[in-house]
């Protein structure tokens, strides 16, 4: 991949993360074109799952993140967004599971804390 084709990558990441919040189902359609030119990138991967879950579709953000999380197995990202899925697809204990080894991986992650209170007191 040339610098120019990274820079370029680079900014499709940053547009598709800008507009996750207010559209995520531009922000879909934007990691499945990142996806479609550098299949597997994990970022496009993680963006995808992310604008889905935004969506409700936490089964497919799960087809995307547990491979994800597998495949990177130290991304505490990665292991966060996981969590959230599980938790939002009402597996309680596995998204306790996978924000307890985001915060291990990542301390400060404060997202994940806040969440994984929530999942432990309900356990």
């Amino acid at each position: 991949m040339t610098d120019a084709q990274t820079g370029s990558l680079e900014a499709a990441l940053a547009r598709t993360e800008l507009m996750l919040e207010a559209r995520p189902d531009l922000a879909e359609l934007q990691a499945r074109e990142i996806l479609n030119a550098v299949p597997g990138h994990p970022a496009a991967l993680l963006l995808m799952a992310r604008a889905q879950r935004y969506q409700g579709q936490a089964s497919a953000a799960l087809a995307a993140l547990e491979p994800l999380a597998r495949s990177q197995p130290k991304w505490a990202l990665a292991h966060l967004e996981l969590g959230l899925a599980r938790v939002e697809a009402g597996d309680s204990r596995g998204g306790e599971r996978a924000l307890s080894q985001a915060v291990t991986l990542k301390p400060d992650l404060s997202a994940a804390w806040g969440v994984l209170a929530q999942q432990r007191r309900m356990l």
